[in-house]
């Protein structure tokens, strides 16, 4: 993730004066999207989903107020993600534009707000949001955002500059308050990590990048030994989850030859706190893939990484049951068709392509969910008692 403040000299980011050549830059784009039958990407911010150019420079030029002629009005924030973070927006377009815009307003721009330490809140502020999918003069999917933000907060009281860097006065003996620009980029990135669940190398991050290069040399020593630190945590990560692959596939492929999908499934979920999630695409009557979920482990697996699909159907026609529908005792779902659709609380998040989200999102609220393996243990034997 890159994320720029701008503003100030000449060319499309003065800011001294009306905002009107920003804003009829950041249009560049909508011709085109036109010409290809796209939709065109409005300007919008925390309180309006579709704000017309025209009203966008309206406001930012009024809203001024004790601002000398020569002062900064505005300033462009400019958020960049990457192509692997592009893709952990979703799947579509139209679903990467959607999760964009709810991170630029509940992530970037409240973490902007709190910045300056006068209990502000993304909706205190004025600014207007723009998301363009390609980069001026080029083809590239490049999807990024420009943000055009008052100097004056949204009552036009409170000036708000993003280019006072003072830090606290105890350690760096500058002014206390201002706007610390390294803990903003931090703070951003760190935000998109949790609401997309994307799993960033520290070696990668903003906080780990800047230290190395512009950091202290007690500073470059702390981020090496937190890099040593991730790169332990993750290859214990992988581990636990190569060994759980393992022990899934042995289950799979001990119980798939003895009961068919829909007793699997429910064996699977009763036995051992595992759930099958089929999906499906043209052909319902046959699901073309399929998740699991490991409610023990709070963990989702692609099915065909685990074991294959085929091997679970037998070439069955596949049916399942209403009576195999999660209980609201295990977890509640509905029935749609004859796919199980998990719930969980609202959120977007993208771990793999063929999964659906609303799975996805269910496994935020299985902290409390707890499979014993002493009860596991006892189903398991009294099965074996009325097999003989």
């Amino acid at each position: 993730m890159y994320i720029e403040i701008q503003g100030g000299g000449g060319g499309k980011y003065a800011n001294t004066g009306t905002s009107f050549g920003i804003v009829d830059y950041l249009k560049h784009e909508d011709e085109n999207r036109i010409e290809q039958k796209k939709d065109v990407e409005p300007f919008f911010n925390a309180l309006q989903d579709n704000v017309e150019a025209s009203v966008v420079i309206e406001k930012l030029d009024n809203n001024k107020g004790q601002l000398g002629k020569k002062d900064a009005k505005f300033f462009v924030i400019t958020v960049n993600p990457s192509i692997e973070e592009q893709k952990a927006m979703g799947r579509t377009e139209k679903e990467r534009s959607a999760n964009f815009k709810n991170y630029i307003n509940n992530v970037v721009m409240q973490q902007y707000a709190e910045g300056f330490g006068k209990g502000h809140n993304a909706k205190d502020l004025m600014y207007y949001a723009k998301i363009h999918h390609t980069r001026k003069n080029s083809d590239n999917q490049e999807m990024h955002a420009h943000i055009v933000v008052s100097r004056k907060d949204l009552a036009n009281k409170v000036k708000m500059s993003p280019q006072t860097n003072h830090k606290n006065a105890e350690t760096s003996g500058n002014v206390n308050g201002g706007f610390d620009r390294t803990k903003f980029y931090i703070d951003c990135e760190k935000g998109f990590d949790v609401l997309f669940y994307y799993k960033r190398n520290y070696e990668d991050s903003f906080e780990y990048q800047n230290a190395r290069k512009n950091g202290t040399e007690k500073e470059r020593e702390r981020v090496s030994q937190k890099k040593i630190e991730d790169e332990q945590h993750k290859a214990k990560e992988k581990y636990e989850n190569d060994k759980r692959i393992k022990q899934l596939r042995m289950i799979l492929k001990k119980y798939s030859k003895e009961m068919s999908p829909a007793e699997l499934k429910s064996f699977l979920r009763s036995k051992f706190g595992v759930d099958l999630v089929f999906h499906y695409s043209e052909d319902k009557s046959k699901p073309s893939s399929y998740s699991i979920i490991d409610f023990s482990k709070n963990k989702t697996y692609k099915g065909e990484d685990v074991f294959e699909l085929d091997k679970i159907l037998k070439g069955e026609k596949f049916e399942e049951k209403k009576s195999d529908k999660i209980k609201k005792g295990n977890r509640s779902g509905d029935d749609k068709g004859s796919q199980t659709v998990i719930r969980g609380r609202e959120k977007s998040s993208y771990f793999f392509g063929d999964v659906a989200n609303d799975v996805l999102s269910f496994l935020d609220s299985l902290d409390s969910y707890d499979f014993g393996e002493e009860e596991v243990d006892k189903k398991n034997k009294k099965r074996g008692r009325k097999n003989k």
